[in-house]
C-alpha cells in the first residue's frame, strides 16, 4: 500500500501495486461468489473472461507487447489457478493459527509440535469453515448480488 500511494514511485509501479493489493483482493471475492454462476451459465463465463482479459490487456498494451498475445489470452485461467492457490494458502494459514491457539503457544510457528488430536481438530475446523462459506453461497445465492441472476433452485 505504501508504494501505491507514494508520489515519488513511478506511475507504472504504483499501478501494478494498486492492481496487486486492491484489485486482486476484490476480484478474489467476486471470483468466489461468481464461481458457481460461471460454471452453470457459460454466457457469464464469456463476459467475465472478456472483462478479465481487458483488465490484463491494458498493461500489456502499455508495455509495448513484449510477450505473445496468447499469454494474455491464457492469463484469466492463470487467475483462476491463482485463486485456488491463495485459497489453499489461506486454509494453511487458518490451520496453523488454530493449531497454535489450541496449544496455547506463544510462538506462531509452533504448530509442528502439536499433538495429533489438536492437528485433527484444527484440520476439521478449517474444513468446516470453508465448506460453510461455500454452502452459504449456494443456499443464499450471494452470487446474485454480483450477477443479478437466479439459479432457479
Amino acid at each position: 500500500m505504501r508504494i501505491t500511494f507514494n508520489r515519488r514511485a513511478p506511475l507504472a509501479l504504483r499501478y501494478d501495486s494498486f492492481h496487486t493489493c486492491i484489485l486482486v483482493s476484490v476480484l478474489d471475492i467476486i471470483r468466489v461468489l461468481s464461481l458457481p454462476i460461471v460454471i452453470f451459465y457459460p454466457g457469464y463465463f464469456a463476459v467475465m473472461y472478456v472483462a478479465y482479459f481487458m483488465v490484463e490487456f491494458i498493461p500489456y498494451y502499455r508495455s509495448y507487447r513484449t510477450e505473445p498475445l496468447w499469454v494474455i489470452l491464457a492469463f484469466p485461467f492463470y487467475g483462476i489457478f491463482g485463486l485456488l492457490t491463495r485459497a489453499c494458502a489461506f486454509a494453511a494459514f487458518l490451520y496453523r493459527r488454530f493449531t497454535v491457539k489450541l496449544m496455547h503457544s506463544t510462538y506462531l510457528d509452533d504448530y509442528r509440535n502439536a499433538s495429533v488430536g489438536i492437528k485433527a481438530v484444527s484440520t476439521f475446523s478449517v474444513i468446516i469453515i470453508i465448506t460453510s462459506v461455500l454452502a452459504l453461497n449456494l443456499v443464499f445465492n450471494y452470487s446474485s448480488l454480483v450477477t443479478g441472476t437466479s439459479w432457479g433452485l
